[in-house]
Formats: C-alpha cells, sequence, structure tokens
C-alpha cells in the first residue's frame, strides 16, 4: 500500500508543474485582476 501510495503522489505533481510553467502569467493577472 505505501508503494501505490508515493507514485500517486509524484504523477499528480508533475502535472501541476506543468501547469504552474504552461501559464504562470495567467495565474498572476487572476490573483492581480480581483486585488485591484
Amino acid at each position: 500500500m505505501a508503494t501505490s501510495t508515493k507514485p500517486k503522489p509524484k504523477a499528480k505533481s508533475k502535472p501541476k508543474a506543468k501547469t504552474k510553467r504552461k501559464s504562470p502569467k495567467k495565474t498572476l493577472v487572476i490573483v492581480e485582476s480581483p486585488a485591484k
């Protein structure tokens, strides 16, 4: 069970980093839009 849980979080971390790197400006604009 411990082995199955280890690969699960690693695979989720990979797609998250891609989304942040792909649209890093979009995230800043969305956060700055409501702040203004």
